[in-house]
């Protein structure tokens, strides 16, 4: 040991007796301060026999363990083959011991995994299968010169390594990644599947306990790939139907979407349950994004055509996506619950208008119209889902326009005159450059669009810009007697009469005096 050779020490400490490794040991300790901080050439092989002479003189497993994790002598030397040479006289039990008390340290098992399976080996007993192995044994798998799936097929731990791996966080983090000539871990455990070395429920059962609670995107979309190829049939997509269902409310989207694919192609098949796609569709269309409630929507009109006699009942759950926040969406509800309503049973109409009419508008931001879309609105009442559609006439005046005070003498006779508008005018909606009635008191139309009301409350932010076509100031062609001239957008108006306090839906701004 003084010397430096580690190669030597193995078959030294192994002829020792138990006493006589007992008397060796207080010198031995004495060493390690000596060494401990000198890194020169001459004293690292001496740290390596060391830390070989120590634990081939330890007597007790957790000692051992212990000795062969301290970092002063870890990084001297860490060659397996020597330190299982130095306990290879040790009895079988003895050694499987020391092995899982060094799995048992999260950061030393990765890094001696090597160690751990020549002991686990050499005791003949179970592996362990601590987070800190199971990312050592996938570290380990050699993929130079050959692939993962070639690597795997004659390991000695692969069906006890591959469950812990699905389990542990960090060891799936690049299933997602594949390169040339290696088609990557989804692939290699997929073939390995085919060839009955692994169980195909087993690595269902995993994959989707993992989808289920979320993750990382990374880790998400690895396990995506071990789905894909794992290319599930019909009946094994039909056996984890609940699965699929518990994933749409609150899983990542891309997960969600791959849930609902699932759903669709098993309604398609006619394995689902009305009542597993109306669960999946009341978690679904509340969702935030837009393409998964469309997706849903779609599913849905199809269950439709294919079922008739679903219609009662799925019709109902598409009428709960009038309370989305987004109106496209809400509008895109409603024309699928107008073309089936022929359909549909009197019962079923009536709580589709009770529900349109229940519609709470959702909460305004800056750019977006509030309220009710008038489209929803117009179909609101019982008698519009009974096929009497009455749409609000075009050319119908709102009710008296007034003029607010602090309004310049003469104002009330121009034409195009601000107004406040009917708070029961439903206005159209549809367009940024229309407001919900126009200074003429008719329904906004082409010809007139230009004199909209700026007091609108659904007044659209694009709509709002400057030009002699916004009329957003008090001086008005009769009230200057001159022609009328353009002025900056309405919220910064410095003519802006100081009696009218207003602020812009869904902006905190209020427009100045």
């Amino acid at each position: 040991m003084r010397e430096g050779r580690e190669a030597a020490v193995p078959k030294l400490a192994g002829a020792l007796t138990d006493a006589e490794r007992r008397a060796c040991l207080p010198v031995l300790k004495s060493w390690r301060p000596i060494v401990r901080d000198r890194w020169d050439d001459r004293h690292v092989p001496v740290r390596a026999a060391l830390r070989l002479a120590g634990v081939g003189c330890r007597t007790g497993a957790a000692a051992a363990a212990q000795w062969l994790s301290a970092g002063d002598l870890r990084w001297a030397g860490d060659d397996p083959a020597l330190v299982a040479e130095a306990l290879g006289h040790r009895d079988p039990e003895w050694l499987g011991r020391v092995a899982h008390r060094l799995a048992e340290r999260r950061t030393v098992a990765e890094g001696a995994y090597p160690l751990i399976s020549r002991l686990v080996h050499a005791a003949g007993c179970e592996p362990p299968t601590t987070d800190g192995v199971v990312l050592g044994w996938k570290l380990d798998v050699p993929t130079r010169g050959t692939t993962i799936r070639d690597s795997l097929r004659d390991d000695p731990f692969l069906t006890v390594m591959v469950p812990r791996l699905l389990e542990v966080p960090e060891a799936c983090s690049d299933f997602q990644y594949s390169w040339s000539g290696e088609p990557g871990w989804p692939a290699a455990l997929a073939g390995l599947a085919e060839e009955g070395r692994l169980g195909r429920d087993m690595l269902i059962d995993g994959c989707l306990s993992r989808l289920l609670p979320g993750g990382r995107p990374g880790v998400l979309k690895g396990f995506l790939a071990l789905l894909t190829a794992l290319d599930l049939t019909e009946d094994e997509r039909a056996a984890h139907t609940l699965t699929w269902v518990r994933m749409l409310p609150d899983a990542h989207p891309l997960v969600a979407a791959r849930a609902q694919e699932m759903l669709a192609g098993l309604d398609d098949a006619g394995r689902l349950e009305t009542e597993h796609l109306v669960e999946a569709s009341e978690a679904a269309l509340f969702r935030p994004e837009k393409k998964l409630v469309r997706a849903q929507l779609s599913m849905l009109d199809k269950a439709m055509k294919g079922q008739r006699s679903r219609t009662d009942e799925l019709l109902r759950v598409a009428a709960e996506a009038f309370g989305h926040e987004e109106h496209s969406l809400q509008e895109r509800a409603l024309a699928l619950v107008v073309r089936h309503r022929k359909h549909a049973s009197g019962t079923a109409l009536a709580g589709l208008a009770a529900s349109a009419g229940r519609s709470a508008p959702p909460r305004p931001s800056p750019g977006r119209r509030c309220g009710t879309p008038p489209t929803v609105a117009r179909w609101s009442r019982p008698e519009a889902f009974r096929g009497t559609r009455t749409a609000p006439s075009r050319s119908a005046p709102c009710s008296p326009p007034t003029i607010p005070s602090g309004a310049p003498a003469g104002a009330g006779a121009a034409g195009g005159v601000l107004r406040t508008p009917s708070p029961s005018c439903p206005g159209t909606g549809r367009s940024s450059r229309h407001a919900c009635c126009c200074p003429s008191g008719t329904w906004p139309s082409p010809t007139n669009s230009a004199r909209a009301h700026p007091y609108c409350p659904r007044w659209p932010r694009r709509a709002a810009r400057p030009g002699p076509r916004h009329i957003s100031c008090w001086r008005t062609a009769s009230a200057r007697g001159a022609r009328r001239s353009s002025c900056s957008p309405w919220t910064r108006c410095s003519h802006w009469p100081p009696a009218v306090s207003s602020t812009r839906p869904g902006s905190a701004r209020a427009s100045p005096s």
